[in-house]
């Protein structure tokens, strides 16, 4: 039955496209579709295990009428090769951690192929003279830090997860709405697998700096914080602090960031995290990046540098460096693209992996050569 009503939504969904075409509905129909080939290698490069993923991503965004809007993006992937043998450990870290309902369907699955479904966004909103209602799955970014979010409570993001340009989205209702001094004041109560989220934002801008303080209750725990963005000197400026309570935990995130008249562009940025591993580990498997608003990093100090460059109007270059003191884990990432042509791009990216046990050594490797076409 499942199934069925999963099959009804797709033609529902190609049949609205068509009305985009024809004009007799207010309808924008966008998305891609991607192949993504990766590789892992073992710390000496002596075993490899090869996977293939196909991609396909549909956004449908619906405007009834002037106060109206609604939004359904699925997003169909199909994996073949060698780590879909994990089987049903495979299959649920396909699903999003922030989803409590479970608005997915795995098609088949056999030793080395899975074909999985997944409402990624599905919301309608109201606008009014001061702000805008919208309940349903989606994306409530509350972060100001590029790579180290403290502050969104509700969707969280692994870093290292670079194929995931949309991020995660999470079931709510949010108001937004204009205070008559011109500051923002956001509500949002949603629900996660781990519980409900209840959070309220005040924002605004005050001598060239954006600003936001929020405060709220996620699952059990209570949660203040707040961020800003501006610049120094011509260098930008961000960060975000938040205080969890029972048990108490605090986080701080800050970068600055510059644009090089030679074209290069550079970032520094640190992360604190002061429940996080500050000491090298025997089990590599605490150095697992499974990250929430809670833990953006498993350990306690994490830096990280990076750099990009526009090296042609075709041709790009981007480079990243995470390290963490105590534990000594470093993660290597660069990664460069190139446009075929319009709408299609193509990308290798790299990430090694590297930590203290005994001594100081390689963990293993991961190569990327990923092919996108946007439409």
């Amino acid at each position: 039955m499942k199934r069925l009503c999963w099959i009804g939504c797709l033609l529902s969904s190609a049949a609205w496209g068509q009305d985009t075409t024809e004009g007799v509905k207010p309808l924008r129909v966008t998305g891609y579709v991607k192949e993504l080939i990766w590789v892992r290698f073992d710390k000496r490069f002596r075993e490899a295990a090869a996977t293939n993923l196909i991609h396909h991503r549909l956004n449908i965004a619906w405007n009834p009428a002037s106060r109206w809007s609604g939004r359904l993006d699925i997003r169909n992937r199909l994996f073949v090769g060698d780590e879909v043998r994990g089987g049903v450990t495979f299959r649920q870290q396909l699903r999003n951690e922030e989803e409590k309902s479970n608005l997915s369907v795995t098609w088949f699955q056999r030793r080395s192929a899975l074909l999985h479904t997944n409402v990624e966004r599905l919301w309608m909103a109201y606008r009014y003279r001061k702000g805008v209602v919208r309940a349903g799955r989606q994306r409530i970014n509350w972060g100001m830090h590029t790579f180290w979010n403290p502050n969104d409570l509700f969707n969280h993001y692994n870093l290292l997860d670079f194929d995931y340009e949309e991020r995660p989205g999470s079931e709510a209702i949010r108001v937004e709405h204009t205070l008559p001094n011109g500051q923002l004041l956001d509500v949002a109560l949603g629900r996660t697998r781990s519980g409900q989220i209840l959070a309220a934002r005040l924002s605004g801008n005050l001598r060239g700096y954006d600003w936001q303080l929020l405060s709220g209750i996620r699952g059990k725990r209570v949660t203040i914080g707040g961020g800003w963005a501006g610049s120094i000197g011509g260098a930008g400026f961000k960060g975000e602090v938040q205080v969890y309570g029972n048990p108490f935990n605090w986080l701080l995130s800050l970068e600055s960031d510059y644009q090089f008249k030679s074209g290069w562009y550079g970032s520094m940025s640190l992360l604190y995290n002061q429940n996080g591993l500050h000491k090298p580990v025997a089990d590599l498997r605490l150095l697992t990046i499974r990250t929430s608003s809670e833990t953006p990093m498993p350990t306690r100090w994490n830096l990280l540098v990076h750099g990009s460059r526009q090296i042609t109007p075709l041709l790009s270059f981007t480079t990243s460096i995470l390290f963490a003191p105590g534990t000594n884990w470093l993660i290597i990432f660069p990664g460069v693209r190139y446009n075929l042509e319009t709408n299609l791009d193509i990308d290798f990216v790299w990430q090694s992996f590297f930590a203290e046990t005994a001594n100081f050594g390689a963990l293993g490797h991961t190569g990327f050569l990923r092919l996108r076409w946007s439409y």
